[in-house]
């Protein structure tokens, strides 16, 4: 198997988020219900407070993890808050063993539309960022959590910012131009240096660069799309009237269009429809944390949230999908750093729930890939294609099998699938059926000891399917 970096959806630990927060209760209680939190404190203080505002919130405490990252230079400053920005990769090389990567972090700097090389501090649209500033203290946090975890790390030179570096976990990563722009004068990389780095550095062969949508902002690509699954982009859709439609409409067509997936074939494309929650600001539902068997999704307090939970289910079956409310009047822990940013609601268009929030991947996965039967095929047998990979302690495959039935009825059948003459690689073949017949299916494999996966990770209530044209 290829070096590779982790998607979002892949098998996590858990999740990591900071004390004092940027987020509000009902995900601290979500998050302890789903998963275990790994929550990073600047010194003892921030442990003590945060242990008893959770015991206060009735939490359990044994899903709780404290991991101390001390900001070099003093509490002065820690940005720890915006974990995607900063936050580290889980890379996956090809012996099979994981380790953190993390760039160089200075700032996120927000570009003009009409202006897209001038670089201008995130907080004010008219003040240049300065090109000489050091690295910040939120670069050496992902060796304070890999020596928590006794994983090994590596710190990049140039900026690879979570929040515009999108990735399929197989080949391709996806960013705006303005992170070309920022590595260009804040680190002395021209573009082709730059990601032919990232290529040697990741094994992600396959970079796509879009242009900017917003008038003044980050341009994190996050903010409007989701890469859902090995072949399928989820992408906002803005009112018609909106000034970004045609924006992000160009970014579909010039860009998303035309990228092929790890197998060979475009992406599919679904949008999400995505409104005004504040003058001309657009509700971020892809701004949202894809997290084993959950999807937590920012809600805006406008009537577009429950057509934006509605599309999740759909596109994600299987999934539970939770939107999460986050009124700053109603949060007193995270009041007072939330009322400097913002003035009712705690996400925001550039900066909402995913932007607050990274994984903890699981170094032991037992990983499993499909490239997936186009969704409208011929009456033929279907053949499915599987990468299935045991990483770190995780033991070798003892069983791998792939599971179909007609959409709508009850009982799967199954049949193994077969090795390959190409490592990790494994085959089977869906009979043919008639015309109008919608098929379901998914993989499922077992290790020696009797650990198992499924793809999608929800099977059998989600699965993947086809429709015979």
């Amino acid at each position: 198997m290829k070096k590779r970096i982790a998607a979002e959806w892949e098998p996590a630990k858990g999740v990591l988020v900071s004390w004092p927060p940027l987020l509000p209760r009902k995900i601290f209680e979500e998050f302890n219900k789903d998963t275990i939190m790994y929550v990073m404190v600047m010194d003892n203080d921030a442990e003590k407070d945060g242990k008893a505002k959770f015991l206060e919130w009735g939490l359990n405490m044994e899903r709780i993890r404290f991991i101390m990252t001390p900001p070099p230079g003093g509490k002065s400053f820690w940005g720890n808050y915006w974990v995607r920005d900063w936050g580290p990769y889980a890379l996956f090389d090809e012996h099979g063993e994981m380790s953190l990567l993390c760039g160089r972090f200075c700032s996120t700097p927000a570009v003009h539309f009409d202006r897209p090389t001038e670089l201008m501090e995130v907080a004010t649209d008219d003040v240049p960022v300065d090109l000489n500033k050091p690295t910040g203290p939120e670069t050496y946090m992902t060796g304070e959590i890999a020596d928590y975890f006794g994983w090994k790390h590596r710190e990049l030179p140039y900026a690879l910012i979570g929040g515009n570096v999108l990735t399929d976990g197989l080949d391709l990563l996806l960013s705006s131009e303005t992170l070309l722009e920022e590595n260009r004068q804040m680190n002395h990389f021209d573009p082709e240096t730059f990601i032919d780095s990232v290529t040697q550095e990741t094994g992600m062969t396959s970079y796509a660069i879009t242009g900017i949508y917003e008038d003044f902002g980050i341009q994190h690509l996050d903010c409007i799309m989701k890469v859902i699954d090995e072949d399928t982009l989820f992408v906002a859709k803005p009112p018609a009237d909106h000034p970004y439609y045609e924006r992000i409409e160009k970014i579909v067509n010039e860009c998303f269009s035309k990228v092929k997936n790890y197998y060979g074939r475009p992406f599919r494309i679904i949008r999400f429809d995505t409104d005004r929650y504040q003058g001309d600001e657009l509700a971020a539902y892809s701004n949202s944390l894809i997290l084993n068997k959950t999807v937590y999704v920012p809600m805006f307090g406008i009537e577009c949230d429950k057509k934006a939970l509605d599309s999740w289910r759909r596109v994600m079956p299987g999934y539970s999908v939770k939107g999460i409310e986050y009124h700053i009047a109603d949060e007193p822990e995270s009041q007072e750093p939330m009322s400097q940013l913002y003035e009712n609601i705690g996400w925001y268009a550039g900066d909402a729930l995913h932007c607050r929030t990274r994984a903890v991947w699981d170094p032991d996965m037992l990983y499993i890939s499909v490239n997936k039967i186009p969704y409208y095929t011929d009456s033929e047998s279907q053949k499915v294609e599987v990468i299935i990979k045991n990483y770190g302690k995780c033991d070798k495959v003892k069983k791998a099998e792939l599971f179909y039935r007609v959409t709508g009825t009850e009982d799967w059948k199954n049949v193994p699938l077969r090795q390959t003459c190409i490592l990790n690689r494994y085959e089977a073949e869906i009979p043919g059926t008639m015309p109008g017949t919608s098929i379901d299916y998914y993989i499922e494999a077992e290790t020696e000891t009797g650990n198992r996966a499924q793809r999608p990770i929800t099977a059998p209530e989600g699965y993947f399917q086809y429709i015979v044209k």
